[in-house]
């Protein structure tokens, strides 16, 4: 962390120059993998793709429109004919399930 005018000094505690004195614990705490603080899957303007089993639109190019805030909404996305729709993420795909040379690394 730092800045033009100032920089952290990560080598002695804060606690001696400022006669500060510690009385605390240290709190280690899990990574919080709660479903409300998963990340959405696809970014904004995002391309995707839908998956071919999709009874409605399969394998279709969209654009991300909405991101989600909530893992129960849908993804607002564009179609490339032009049609907005709502889809779940579970039928989007960030990769073209009809491209035959795309090869697993």
């Amino acid at each position: 962390m730092g800045s033009s005018n100032y920089r952290l000094d990560i080598s002695i505690p804060s606690g001696p120059p400022f006669n500060l004195v510690y009385n605390g614990g240290f709190d280690f705490n899990l990574f919080d993998n709660s479903p409300e603080s998963i990340p959405p899957a696809f970014d904004f303007r995002q391309t995707v793709f839908t998956r071919p089993s999709h009874p409605l639109h399969p394998s279709e190019t969209a654009k991300i429109l909405t991101v989600p805030i909530d893992l129960a909404a849908l993804y607002s996305v564009q179609l490339k004919n032009g049609d907005i729709v709502n889809i779940k993420e579970c039928d989007l795909l960030p990769h073209d399930p009809t491209d035959t040379k795309a090869t697993l690394t």
